[in-house]
C-alpha cells in the first residue's frame, strides 16, 4: 500500500536534481551564424515585395470577373520578375505624362496645387512663372475652378479613373421605334448604356461637353485601396537587405548571389515606387462624369502604348466606348519622332544588368557555372540597347520622289479618272482641295486620308478606285496623254494600303502627308518584329540563367556568407 507514495517521492526528487542541473543564466547573444533558409526566405520576401506590391495596375472594366483581375496581376509580376526595368521605364513616363497634363491645365487658368518639389524644380528651369489670383480673376476660362487638380487628379484620370457614361433617352429613340415598342421595350432601350474612360488630356479638350471631376484629393485617396501593410515589409525587406549588404561589404564578409539578385530587384522596386508615388493604387470602379447636355462625347485616344511604341505599330485613332486604360500607357510622341521610352528603356535595361556584375568574381562551386553568370550578365547588358537601338533604324524610312510632284500627278489622274467615273462629285471636292493645297504652298500640310474622303472608309473607296483605273490604263492616260512617272503606280498603291490601314508602321502612316508622302520602308516590316522577339528571348534565357544560377550557387558558399551582422536585428520576415 506504500508503493504510490515511494513513487511520488522518486519523481519528485528526480525532477528537483533536474532543475538542479539546468541553472538560469544571464542575457544571452543571437548566433553568429544564419542559416541558408534564412537568406533563401529572406529574399523570396523581398522579391514578392518589389514585385506584387510595386503594381499600381490601372482601373478595370467594372464588368470584369474578380479571378481575371486576379490574372492580370499574376502576369504584371511576372512581367517585373523578368523585367522590371520595363516597369520602372513606365513608372517614369506616366509621371512624365501627369506633370505635362498639368502644365496643360494650367494653359488652361484652372487652379491646379503642383508639389513642391516641381515647383522648385520649375523655378530652376524657368519653366513657369507664378500666375497670381488677379490673373486667375481675369482669365477667359469660364470652366469650373471648384477642386484645385493636383498630380494625384492626373494620374487618376490618365489610368481610368473618371468615366463618362451615356444613356439613350426616350427623346433620343425616334417616334416610330417608340411607335412599334413596348413601353418595356422603350424602357429597356432607354436604359442602356455606354461607358468610357477620360483622360486628362481629353478632360481638357472637352470640358465644354463635359463637368469637369470635382473630386477632392481626398476622395481620390480614399478610393484607392494601397496596401500600407504589403508595402510597410517591402520597405522593412528591402532597408535590411540593403544595410546588410553593406554591412558584409565594410567587414569584408562575402554574401550570396541570391543577394546579389535579390538587391537588383530591391533597386528597381525603390525607385518604382517612388516614381509612383502620387498614382493611386488598387482602384476598383471610376468615378462617373455627367455631360453637360444629352449628347455625345467620342473617346479619342490621347496616349500609346509600351508595345506599340517598340513594334512600331499605329496609334489606335479609333473613337467610341473603350471599356479601360492599358496598363501601359505612356505619353504620345510627335509623327516621325523615336519615342523616348526606346532610348529610357536601354538606359535602364544596361543598369539593371550592370547590378549583376557585382558577383563577378563571387567564389562559385564551378568554374562553369561562374562563366555562365558572366556570359549571362554580359548579355543583360548589352542585347536590351542593342536591340531597341537598332528598332528605330529598322523603322527608319525614305522619302520616294518629290511630294509636290507627286500631288501634281495625283492631281491630273483624278481629273481624268472624274471623266469616266459615274460620280464626279465623289472626285471633284477632293481634286479641288488637292489643288488648293498644291497651289498655295504656305496652306498647312494635311493628311492623304482626310483629302480623299470625309472619313478613312470613304477615302479608302476612292484610292481603291483610283488605284484600278491607273493600273487598268497603264502608264499611259488616255485623252490628255499623261505620262505617268515609272514608280508612280507602286507609289499610289503603297498610299493605298496606308490609308487602307494595311500597314502597321506607325511612321510610314504618319508620313502620309502632302509634304512628306511618298516614302517608304528601307527595311520590310517584319524586321522590327524579328528584332524584338530574337533580342526578347535571348534576354529572357540571360535573366533566367541569373536567377537559376544565383538559387544553384547556395549548395557551396564560402563559410563567411553565413556569419551575421549588426543588420540581423532589423526587423524583417526571415
Amino acid at each position: 500500500m506504500c508503493y504510490g507514495f515511494e513513487l511520488v517521492l522518486a519523481n519528485s526528487t528526480s525532477a528537483t536534481e533536474d532543475s538542479s542541473q539546468d541553472p538560469n543564466v544571464k542575457w544571452q547573444e543571437s548566433p553568429s551564424r544564419r542559416g541558408t533558409l534564412a537568406i533563401v526566405q529572406s529574399c523570396l520576401v523581398t522579391m514578392f515585395a518589389c514585385t506584387w506590391s510595386v503594381q499600381h495596375l490601372n482601373v478595370p472594366d467594372s464588368s470584369e470577373r474578380a479571378w481575371r483581375k486576379i490574372l492580370r496581376k499574376c502576369k504584371w509580376m511576372v512581367l517585373t520578375l523578368v523585367l522590371p526595368e520595363v516597369i520602372m521605364a513606365h513608372a517614369i513616363l506616366e509621371l512624365s505624362m501627369a506633370i505635362n497634363d498639368m502644365d496643360v491645365i494650367r494653359q488652361c487658368w484652372d487652379p491646379v496645387r503642383l508639389p513642391w518639389w516641381l515647383r522648385i524644380l520649375q523655378r530652376i528651369l524657368g519653366k513657369h512663372e507664378e500666375i497670381s489670383a488677379e490673373d486667375y480673376a481675369s482669365s477667359s476660362y469660364d470652366g469650373p475652378q471648384e477642386v484645385e487638380w493636383t498630380l494625384i487628379h492626373c494620374y487618376f484620370a490618365n489610368m481610368g479613373g473618371f468615366a463618362v457614361r451615356q444613356t439613350s433617352t426616350p427623346s433620343q429613340v425616334d417616334n416610330q421605334s417608340a411607335e412599334n415598342n413596348s413601353d418595356a421595350e422603350l424602357q429597356r432601350r432607354a436604359s442602356s448604356m455606354t461607358s468610357f474612360p477620360l483622360t486628362t488630356a481629353q478632360l481638357v479638350k472637352g470640358w465644354r461637353d463635359c463637368i469637369i471631376p470635382s473630386f477632392t484629393e481626398a476622395d481620390i485617396q480614399d478610393k484607392s485601396k494601397s496596401d500600407f501593410f504589403t508595402k510597410l515589409i517591402a520597405v522593412v525587406q528591402i532597408s535590411s537587405l540593403v544595410f546588410s549588404i553593406i554591412t558584409r561589404s565594410v567587414r569584408h564578409l562575402a554574401f550570396s548571389q541570391l543577394e546579389t539578385l535579390t538587391l537588383a530587384f530591391a533597386i528597381c522596386g525603390v525607385l518604382t515606387y517612388a516614381f509612383y508615388w502620387y498614382k493611386p493604387q488598387n482602384v476598383g470602379t471610376p468615378f462617373i462624369v455627367d455631360l453637360h447636355y444629352d449628347g455625345d462625347l467620342e473617346f479619342h485616344q490621347t496616349f500609346e502604348t509600351m508595345a506599340s511604341v517598340l513594334t512600331n505599330a499605329k496609334l489606335n485613332t479609333e473613337k467610341g466606348p473603350r471599356k479601360r486604360i492599358p496598363n501601359d500607357n505612356i505619353p504620345p510622341m510627335e509623327p516621325q519622332t523615336t519615342h523616348t521610352a526606346i532610348y529610357l528603356l536601354a538606359i535602364l535595361s544596361a543598369g539593371f544588368g550592370s547590378l549583376h556584375a557585382i558577383a563577378w568574381n563571387f567564389d562559385f562551386p564551378t568554374s562553369i557555372e561562374k562563366t555562365f553568370w558572366r556570359v549571362a550578365t554580359l548579355v543583360s547588358i548589352i542585347v536590351p540597347p542593342t536591340a531597341l537601338i537598332a528598332i528605330p533604324i529598322s523603322q527608319y524610312h525614305v522619302g520616294w520622289e518629290d511630294p509636290r510632284d507627286f500631288m501634281r500627278t495625283c492631281s491630273r489622274v483624278m481629273r481624268e479618272f472624274s471623266r469616266e467615273s459615274s460620280d464626279k462629285m465623289t472626285v471633284f471636292y477632293p481634286q479641288k482641295h488637292l489643288e488648293e493645297i498644291y497651289n498655295d504652298p504656305e496652306r498647312p500640310d494635311k493628311l492623304w486620308v482626310n483629302i480623299l474622303g470625309e472619313d478613312q472608309e470613304k477615302a479608302s473607296s476612292l484610292s481603291k478606285k483610283m488605284l484600278e483605273f491607273i493600273e487598268k490604263k497603264g502608264p499611259f492616260i488616255d485623252r490628255r496623254s499623261i505620262d505617268l512617272p515609272k514608280d508612280f503606280p507602286k507609289q499610289f498603291k503603297l498610299l493605298t494600303e496606308v490609308i487602307d490601314g494595311k500597314f502597321r508602321s506607325k511612321k510610314l502612316t504618319d508620313s502620309a502627308q502632302t509634304n512628306l508622302f511618298p516614302r517608304r520602308n528601307i527595311l520590310p516590316e517584319s524586321v522590327n518584329i524579328a528584332i524584338l522577339l530574337t533580342a526578347g528571348i535571348i534576354y529572357c534565357l540571360a535573366r533566367l540563367s541569373i536567377i537559376a544560377l544565383a538559387f544553384s550557387s547556395l549548395r557551396s558558399m564560402p563559410d563567411s556568407v553565413y556569419k551575421t551582422t549588426w543588420a540581423k536585428d532589423i526587423p524583417n520576415v526571415s
